[in-house]
């Protein structure tokens, strides 16, 4: 994960989705505590994945071209090629950041607790993405409250 990594916070569902709340680009990360933790610890369970949703150009482009009355009610007119595009965007899951690699999920507290290293090694002069990052998920904690299933994905791109 020598790459830009994105943190993204959100709610874990029963079986693993990701409700997203945020997301931080945090760019490089470094090789310090939480490079460590993202590298060497076993992802292979649980599965976690984030909703794709409504993201991105196609998406937006599809439903565009595509009539309300199939998608949102049931109208009389059947599906076509690009209605059933747009519902398949809809419910398409991501696991795997763009580099291949399952999504690595570490538990809101753990992160804290990574980020204040991190911050505390380099006291001079602290990555300033760390220092969001540690308010955005400090906040995120003190503020919601089902805090006990907020999650932290760390995304390659």
């Amino acid at each position: 994960m020598g790459y830009d990594v994105n943190m993204i916070v959100g709610e874990a569902s029963h079986d693993g989705g990701i409700f997203e709340v945020a997301t931080l680009d945090m760019k490089k990360i470094g090789s310090g505590p939480l490079m460590e933790r993202l590298t060497g610890h076993d992802y292979d369970h649980p599965d976690h994945w984030l909703y794709a949703g409504h993201n991105g150009y196609k998406f937006n482009e599809a439903v565009a071209a595509s009539t309300e009355t199939t998608l949102y009610s049931e109208g009389e007119r059947r599906p076509n090629e690009v209605d059933k595009f747009v519902v398949d965007l809809w419910n398409d899951e991501i696991r795997e950041d763009q580099y291949g690699e399952k999504l690595k999920a570490v538990p809101i507290d753990e992160v804290i607790s990574l980020l204040r290293e991190e911050i505390k090694s380099d006291e001079s002069n602290p990555y300033r993405r760390f220092v969001l990052a540690l308010a955005l998920l400090e906040s995120v904690k003190e503020g919601w409250s089902s805090s006990e299933r907020m999650t932290v994905l760390f995304y390659g791109h």
